[in-house]
């Protein structure tokens, strides 16, 4: 950009003089000492967003590269498959899981399949009653221990329900 005294004063509708006032006013010597800290201020914060911007850039494109790892296609064929055949399908999770639960929820319902989350663990062990091998049930845990999560699988899986658990832990 132009940041002229000419330039900046017609743009402004104003004087080159009222420039240099203006600039004694807020503490530079004059005009052209401010637009060059200016200047200086503009090209330092913009370092510093390109910086900002390229670590987070980074940061997610290592997580994306470390999800696909982690990622078997023959396991997601086989949830789509029973994903097709399910008439009812719950999605459970407690704490930050359960907001992966609420989202599956919402991503799922979005496409046409009907899809409900539970977050509340007497909610989980209440609706283990109703699941039978109409059912599949998806489960949210970091550790893969949460017992509520636990308890509405394992029962789900008992009453002849497919069960999917999404955890952190490999073990």
């Amino acid at each position: 950009m132009d940041f002229s005294s000419r330039h900046i004063a017609e743009l402004l509708y104003t004087s080159k003089p009222t420039l240099s006032r203006f600039a004694k006013k807020i503490g530079y010597h004059g005009y052209q000492e401010f637009i060059y800290q200016y200047e200086n201020t503009f090209v330092e914060k913009k370092e510093n967003i390109t910086g900002n911007t390229r670590m987070v850039l980074s940061a997610y494109q290592e997580m994306l590269n470390k999800t696909y790892n982690l990622v078997d296609e023959t396991q997601i064929g086989r949830i789509v498959g029973y994903l097709n055949k399910a008439e009812r399908v719950l999605v459970c999770g407690c704490g930050s899981s359960g907001l992966s639960a609420n989202e599956m929820e919402i991503r799922f319902m979005r496409i046409c399949i009907d899809v409900d989350s539970l977050t509340d663990s007497d909610m989980m062990k209440m609706s283990s009653v109703f699941q039978d091998r109409r059912s599949l049930v998806f489960g949210f845990s970091i550790s893969g221990e949460r017992e509520e999560v636990a308890y509405l699988l394992r029962e789900a899986y008992r009453k002849g329900a497919k069960t999917v658990l999404f955890t952190a832990n490999n073990g």
